[in-house]
């Protein structure tokens, strides 16, 4: 009768142990849940603004546009005689040698 009781005794204190044991696990599997989302929520977050970073397509705008049209001018006025002679001595050798082919 002692050792039945004895026996009934250890169930009992393994019961409450295993029950402990399972408290743990779903405590620690809740916040390594709980920790998970947060990191991919942070993350997301995160390549969110890397992507945004690396696909910012602003263009060229027209002031840009204008700045290089105007410096395009002011070279083709400024080298205007020596371009004027490029071009011509272009054209001759292309003329002067297109009676031989």
């Amino acid at each position: 009768m002692k050792e039945m009781k004895k026996e009934n005794k250890m169930k009992m204190v393994c019961k409450k142990m295993k029950a402990q044991v399972e408290k743990v696990v779903s405590a620690f599997s809740q916040k390594k849940k709980e920790l998970t989302e947060r990191s991919l929520s942070w993350a997301e977050s995160k390549r969110g603004l890397v992507v945004e970073k690396l696909s910012c397509n602003q263009g060229i705008s027209t002031i840009e546009i204008i700045l290089i049209l105007v410096v395009l001018i002011a070279l083709i006025i400024i080298f205007r005689d020596r371009l004027m002679a490029l071009i011509n001595s272009i054209f001759e050798t292309i003329t002067s040698e297109s009676g031989s082919v």
